[in-house]
């Protein structure tokens, strides 16, 4: 990875972004925080020292306010329909031309949206009305009531049972109207003088108005009809206008198109502008290009007269580069996961590679069923076609290996009488299961170790790649664990008990005193490195006490793997034998869909957590920070 710093002149802006966006591989930054804190490197020399002079006097472009033509651009894709997924600039056009042809379609659109809001109010209205088209008298006649006021309203079926308790209590005059939508309609009339005590009993019994134009003078069920027919007239108009503009589209459907690309072109343009930097006469930009990227941009550019180029490798530039995570396509589904718990740094090894096939073989190990595999694998492809391709290459690749393990253990949609088991039969062989499923938890715990102490090197960090609890110090203690275990639980008396306890006494001691022993080595002073002597040692003593539960956790931990391959068939098996208890074939096949079913929903949903549980926890933990930042190019936006 290198960081790019470019100079060039002001007249050449444009076009330079247009062309890093078209090469889609760098990742642009705030070249102003750069050049404030004296990490953006030009050069010194007799050709550029215009540019540096220059250098002192920079500022960041004026802010350009284009919330209307972002608007514009949202409406020609909202009215004409647009998917630019497929689209591809031929004729690129200006702001100028782009608010012109937009001005003048305005007036159709903007009758459109004033026609449409008027319906969307009429339908509010209308739901009103509705509940009182029953009503008989005038608007108007209850509007001239020159003494009482009304008000419509609807009560619950409950609070109906309160008016009539009360009724004597309420000076009005409460007609029950209709009983819609399990509504109970009233007209309340009532003196004007007792408005505000009406008002109060109304609202006791959980009265919801019904509001009413009052400037409507019919009966409703005329009023109704006036708004139904209003809405027919718009609508019509409506339609009319959307036939006028399609015809419109269809004569222009390339240059819309284009004003469209250009329009988010221009407004990506101006977002680009707020990370750059600018003189009287120049532009400086600065962004992250992978290597193997550099010699197109830099070809690109260096086309451009009066533009200075620079390319400082990632460990010189003093600034913290992204990561490109680099796998094959078969890997790339899993950077998914991983990225859920941390982009790697970019001295740290990609975990994708080891992550992708421990994750298939836990899950299929814990999943392992032919037929539901293959419904997981055809959700994947389709999934990948439709919808998200990440996903869904991540479903087809566990739906594969829970396939290949559904082979190894007999097993078809949760039958194991139709195929024979290449390997075992789980609820057959549970002591075996369990036992190689915490075999397979040593192997890669170990290898967890392995790349921890590989990045530790990469880091060199001396200190915990020697002393700490991931390091050469853990890596032994876990190795004397497992051989102390191995000695006391299986009777192999390679080495003997007191030996084991003390070389684990001796790593513990290395592990405590990493901070005083890392200070020796390195001959430095103090000893402990300015800590506080009595917290540390505390500190230290208490997380040896952890990482001796933790080692015993996390290879216990992986006895699920085996407890879920037993449990897939023990949770089928309940299915089939409440299908023996209905008695009948539809019963039996029933409940073998509905077993399959649930299986694949839920279990299927529990080993994928599960799965990722033990990869983050007790995996990841051994080797991987995870604290890298996503290298993110900065690429044109259609």
């Amino acid at each position: 990875m290198y960081m790019m710093n470019v100079v060039g002149n002001l007249k050449y802006l444009e076009s330079t972004i247009k062309d890093l966006l078209d090469i889609g591989s760098v990742e642009l930054t705030d070249s102003l925080s750069q050049i404030e804190n004296n990490t953006f490197i030009v050069n010194i020399n007799s050709e550029n020292i215009e540019k540096t002079m220059e250098f002192n006097n920079v500022t960041g472009f004026e802010n350009r306010d284009i919330k209307e033509l972002n608007s514009i651009a949202d409406n020609l894709k909202d009215i004409f329909k647009i998917d630019l997924r497929d689209e591809r600039l031929k004729r690129e056009y200006n702001e100028d031309e782009i608010k012109d042809f937009y001005g003048s379609i305005k007036s159709k659109v903007d009758k459109i949206y004033d026609c449409e809001n008027q319906i969307d109010e009429n339908k509010k209205e209308l739901e009103d009305l509705y509940l009182i088209e029953d009503l008989d008298v005038s608007i108007e006649s209850l509007c001239d009531m020159k003494y009482f006021d009304y008000r419509f309203g609807y009560l619950s079926k409950e609070n109906r049972l309160k008016l009539k308790k009360n009724y004597d209590n309420i000076m009005a005059s409460v007609l029950h109207l209709a009983s819609k939508n399990k509504k109970e309609v009233y007209v309340a009339i009532y003196p004007k003088d007792v408005s505000i005590e009406t008002d109060r009993i109304l609202r006791s019994l959980n009265w919801t108005d019904i509001n009413i134009n009052k400037n409507r003078k019919e009966v409703p069920k005329e009023i109704i009809s006036k708004i139904e027919l209003e809405n027919e007239n718009l609508g019509a108009e409506i339609s009319k206008l959307n036939q006028s503009l399609n015809e419109i589209y269809r004569d222009n459907k390339s240059k819309i198109i284009d004003m469209v690309i250009s329009a988010n072109l221009l407004i990506q343009l101006e977002d680009v502008k707020s990370l750059l930097g600018r003189s009287e006469n120049y532009f400086y930009l600065a962004g992250w290009v992978p290597e193997s990227a550099k010699s197109v941009v830099q070809e690109k550019l260096s086309a451009y007269d009066d533009m200075f180029i620079n390319f400082l490798d990632a460990d010189d530039s003093g600034l913290t580069p992204p990561t490109k995570l680099k796998n094959n396509k078969f890997f790339k589904p899993f950077e998914l996961l991983v990225n859920m718990y941390g982009t790697p740094n970019y001295k740290e090894i990609d975990p994708t590679v080891f992550f992708g096939l421990t994750y298939m073989l836990l899950f299929g190990a814990m999943f392992g069923d032919l037929g539901q595999g293959a419904v997981m694998f055809v959700a994947g492809v389709l999934l990948a076609k439709f919808k998200d391709k990440m996903m869904g290459g991540l479903l087809e690749r566990i739906g594969a290996s829970s396939m290949v393990f559904g082979i190894l253990y007999g097993s078809f949609f949760g039958l194991e009488g139709i195929i024979p088991a290449l390997f075992l039969k789980p609820f057959e062989n549970i002591n075996k299961v369990l036992i190689i499923a915490i075999g397979l938890g040593i192997v890669l715990l170990l290898i967890a170790y392995i790349f921890g102490l590989c990045n530790n090197y990469i880091f060199k960090d001396v200190q915990e790649g020697l002393f700490g609890q991931e390091g050469l110090a853990g890596f032994m203690l876990f190795l004397l664990f497992l051989l102390l275990a191995a000695t006391v639980a299986l009777e192999l008396h390679i080495v003997s008990v007191r030996v084991i306890a003390a070389c684990m006494l001796i790593v513990i001691f290395v592990m405590i005193f990493k901070v005083p022993l890392t200070q020796l080595l390195y001959k430095r002073r103090p000893l402990h490195n300015g800590l506080d002597v009595t917290g540390y040692y505390v500190e230290s003593s208490f997380s040896i006490i952890e990482t001796l539960i933790s080692m015993f956790s996390s290879t216990v931990s992986f006895i699920r793997v085996g407890a879920f391959a037993i449990n897939h068939v023990g949770l089928f098996l309940a299915f089939t034998s409440i299908g023996k208890m209905i008695g009948t074939n539809a019963g039996n096949v029933a409940m073998i869909i509905v077993g399959n079913i649930v299986i694949l929903g839920l279990e299927g949903l529990i080993v994928f957590i599960q799965s990722l549980r033990l990869e983050y926890y007790e995996l990841f933990s051994k080797y991987f920070k995870g604290d890298g930042i996503l290298f993110q190019p900065t690429i044109k936006r259609i």
